[in-house]
């Protein structure tokens, strides 16, 4: 946040709501998932989790051309895509972000979980981790403490 925050523009208004979006999503990738996936698709993966979020209030709950429901269900094969991208390297790796926890652990019995277990965890811990309440608490407090 300290590195990000001081370059947002100041001269002139922004859509906050996006610069959060993106810094929500850089600091849960990192945290959540030890910086793999970095932030070259920041904008298609926020735009992917947006989209599959409002697919929840879509009226009509078929993927015609224009609808909310369409958005999401593409949205949801961006989300799924970039996660099973991430796996190999997660799978492989003895990290201790989630997502290589999520990777590696195992029941007593040597169960994993399997890359749909993983990738639906993932979707939603990292929809949580930017959702809406959040984007709304970092702007009340960098309203409130501009420091």
């Amino acid at each position: 946040m300290r590195a990000t925050i001081p370059t947002w523009p100041t001269q002139r208004p922004v859509r906050l709501y996006w610069l959060l979006k993106r810094l929500t999503l850089d600091i849960a990738t990192q945290v959540f998932m030890g910086g793999r996936g970095g932030t070259t698709d920041t904008e298609r993966i926020n735009q992917a989790f947006v989209a599959t979020v409002r697919a929840a209030s879509a009226l009509v709950r078929a993927p015609l051309p224009g609808t909310r429901w369409r958005a999401g269900v593409r949205g949801r094969r961006v989300l799924e895509a970039y996660f099973a991208q991430q796996l190999p390297a997660a799978r492989a790796s003895s990290g201790e972000d989630l997502l290589a926890a999520l990777c590696q652990a195992t029941t007593p019995e040597g169960e994993h979980f399997s890359d749909d277990d993983v990738i639906n965890h993932m979707i939603f811990l990292m929809m949580a981790a930017h959702d809406t309440a959040t984007i709304t608490t970092t702007a009340y407090y960098l309203a409130t403490h501009p420091d």
